[in-house]
């Protein structure tokens, strides 16, 4: 019996030996929530110095002590961010622009951290019925400079708000004259995405109009982009 006993202790303590030195475990997965993709924010409240009140969210990471939450302005590349412990956190945005957000996962017992996906989303200003905003470019950033993709396309995105939440209808025109006037096809009238094909070498401009069912229209900014080798 006693033989019997020893045996018991020596795997039992084999196996603690074995649970204290598990390797500690990275942060798992994070899944953004809100805002959504390509998401029109015109809901928080409206700020005396011009900004809007954004709320973002997204789900528990496991094994995760911080999370690291940048939000990028695109038409300056400003980026703001915080470090928090929970799954939300509040940014005071300007308005009438586009940003895009991310979040990192971490905690201390690891180099590793865990990346999410990159959203885009735009901050409506005060709403005037009868007027869409001014639409913004999502994707790619306004001036930008980068290597042409694999797939050969470049995902253009945008996006608009109207206090009556009766928007009908985007134009998009992309051209690689400064002033774009050749009008692509889209897949609806209120698509808001265009897969652009691109060649090595070539700045491509595109502009965006947008029109309510009460024949109300705005018109972007021309936005540019470039693509290298």
């Amino acid at each position: 019996m006693d033989q019997k006993i020893k045996l018991w202790a020596l795997a039992l303590l084999g196996f603690l030996a074995v649970a204290c030195t598990q390797e500690p475990s990275p942060p798992g997965p994070v899944s953004l929530l809100a805002p959504a993709v390509d998401e029109s924010c015109a809901s928080g409240p409206l700020l005396p110095d011009g900004t809007r009140s954004v709320s973002f969210s997204w789900t528990p990471s496991d094994h995760t002590d911080a999370y690291s939450v940048s939000v990028v302005q695109i038409d300056n590349a400003q980026i703001r961010s915080e470090v928090v412990s929970q799954t939300t956190v509040v940014f005071n945005l300007p308005t009438y622009k586009a940003y895009s957000w991310q979040v990192i996962a971490s905690n201390k017992e690891v180099t590793e951290t865990s990346l999410s996906e990159r959203r885009y989303f735009f901050v409506a200003g005060t709403l005037t019925a009868g007027v869409p905003q001014t639409p913004a470019a999502l994707q790619p950033s306004p001036g930008s400079r980068f290597p042409r993709p694999s797939s050969g396309q470049v995902l253009l995105s945008w996006q608009s708000a109207d206090a009556d939440g009766d928007l009908s209808r985007y134009t998009l025109y992309v051209d690689t004259q400064p002033v774009p006037v050749q009008q692509v096809a889209l897949t609806s009238p209120l698509a808001n995405t265009y897969q652009l094909a691109v060649a090595s070498q070539t700045t491509y401009y595109w502009q965006v109009k947008v029109e309510d069912a009460q024949g109300n229209t705005a018109l972007s900014p021309v936005f540019d982009f470039k693509i290298l080798d």
